[in-house]
């Protein structure tokens, strides 16, 4: 029997979430990258811990659990991010990958804009060199890997707007057009402080700007599952698929899906 607190919200628990996730088809030994949004369940018995927990029962021992750790803003050769430290800098995403971020045996992967947190059997692998990829989110970095290996993303009452893994493939398209000069960028590690030189998002073009729009084009592929759990529709993507989906897309269609558009005056994820 379905319960809600007072205000009309729907109480979800971490076994209903854990019972999506299956119905999803995500199962031990998966990779799987989560963007969440907590207040799109309902009220959830637990918090951001229930939600952690069911993506960690869902994935097993054997499966490795990433949530985004972005620290992002409109930093350039002439506004280099503020010193990035992994343990301390805060992610600017959400509720639920900030707590994740701080739970023991959690790693961070060492980019002062578009870090992964992650935790499970291939983390290390993953997360490794972060700060040598030559874009924050193209091939060699731990986006790139975690579409590679055959990673999903799961969209937590989200859509697909939000889904960073789109930049993957833009920065694959037209590196020069999503992405800044090399810029300094100062890192914190236990071996001290160093700098080094990264190509960061900047206000230019060579965006998919209508993320939301690719929505049907990836169920349409095959490559999108959806199901419900209280008000919150999940949805699983492969992570492999959409990249290659939109870099054909952007290669192909710049008009339709590759959006020519003026400097944004905000930070964007």
């Amino acid at each position: 029997m379905n319960r809600f607190v007072p205000d009309g919200r729907p109480v979800v628990t971490q076994v209903m979430i854990e019972a999506g996730l299956r119905d999803l088809g995500l199962g031990p030994g998966d990779i799987v990258i989560a963007h969440s949004a907590l207040r799109s369940f309902g009220w959830v018995e637990g918090g951001e811990d229930a939600v952690i927990d069911a993506l960690l029962a869902a994935v097993g021992p054997t499966g490795t659990l990433c949530m985004p750790a972005l620290s992002y803003g409109d930093y350039g050769p002439d506004n280099p991010p503020p010193p990035f430290d992994p343990l301390t800098t805060l992610g600017i995403v959400g509720r639920i990958p900030e707590r994740f971020r701080r739970r023991s045996g959690v790693q961070r992967s060492l980019h002062p804009t578009h870090s992964i947190a992650a935790i499970g059997a291939r983390a290390e692998e993953i997360l490794r060199e972060h700060e040598l990829s030559p874009t924050p989110c193209g091939p060699d970095s731990p986006w790139g890997r975690i579409a590679r290996s055959g990673g999903f993303i799961l969209m937590v009452g989200v859509g697909t707007q939000p889904c960073t893994m789109f930049h993957g493939a833009e920065e694959e398209a037209e590196p020069d057009a999503r992405c800044t000069p090399p810029t300094p960028c100062r890192l914190v590690t236990e071996e001290g402080e160093r700098t080094v030189w990264l190509r960061l998002h900047g206000p230019y073009t060579g965006v998919l700007e209508n993320r939301a729009a690719m929505e049907p084009v990836l169920e349409a592929a095959g490559l999108l599952r959806r199901t419900k759990v209280g008000n919150c529709a999940l949805l699983r993507i492969d992570a492999r698929g959409l990249w290659e989906l939109s870099l054909r897309w952007l290669r192909a269609r710049p008009g339709m899906a590759l959006e020519r558009r003026p400097p944004r005056t905000s930070a964007e994820p």
